[in-house]
């Protein structure tokens, strides 16, 4: 077992794929989760701390590793609808800022030019997902996933380019975990048992 604190954009820039594992539940949003990430990312503390996000090695096919995201899917998910919502509401103002968004936390590019997702949600979430990463319309509006992406969007829909910046880098660099990265043989169990205790 590894463990270490990252920011957010820390952990997706350590070149492996998040993937949610299908016997967790879908996205949930819980407008208390959501309003402490806007309280936080338009508040002063320097650091925020988000508890622990636990992935386990599980291989990958030309060059793409990837982890099963066992716990922290929600926080991680969360955090990343905020980053989308700041992302798009900066690119009214400045369309340069969508691709190094994209790039830090959302988008993987190869040297082929074949990009990945960086992050594989739940597959009841993926299309709505997708569809905001790529600024496509989102495939179904009662999904949660949807609604948090548009309780950021309004929230920070009039804010000028400075406030939006500041936003951004907030999210990517001021959110923090303790990421607990397992190898593929080893027993997840102390890790839930700890986490929960």
């Amino acid at each position: 077992m590894r463990a270490r604190e990252v920011t957010v954009e820390q952990l997706f820039a350590e070149g492996a794929t998040l993937v949610s594992p299908s016997f967790q539940r879908p996205y949930a949003w819980i407008r208390g989760a959501c309003a402490s990430v806007l309280a936080g990312c338009q508040g002063d503390d320097a650091q925020l701390f988000q508890r622990a996000v636990v992935t386990m090695d599980i291989g990958g096919a030309d060059g793409a590793r990837k982890e099963l995201l066992i716990d922290g899917n929600h926080r991680v998910t969360t955090l990343l609808a905020a980053l989308l919502a700041v992302r798009d509401a900066l690119a009214r103002i400045d369309p340069a800022v969508v691709s190094d968004i994209n790039v830090a936390c959302f988008l993987a590019v190869d040297e082929d030019r074949h990009w990945r997702f960086k992050h594989i949600v739940h597959k009841k979430d993926r299309g709505t997902f997708e569809s905001l990463v790529l600024g496509d319309p989102p495939p179904s509006p009662a999904c949660p996933l949807l609604r948090a992406y548009k309780f950021y969007l309004e929230a920070v829909a009039e804010s000028g380019r400075d406030a939006l910046i500041r936003d951004r880098d907030r999210l990517l660099r001021a959110f923090t975990f303790i990421h607990l990265s397992i190898a593929r043989d080893e027993d997840p169990y102390p890790i839930f048992k700890l986490l929960n205790a």
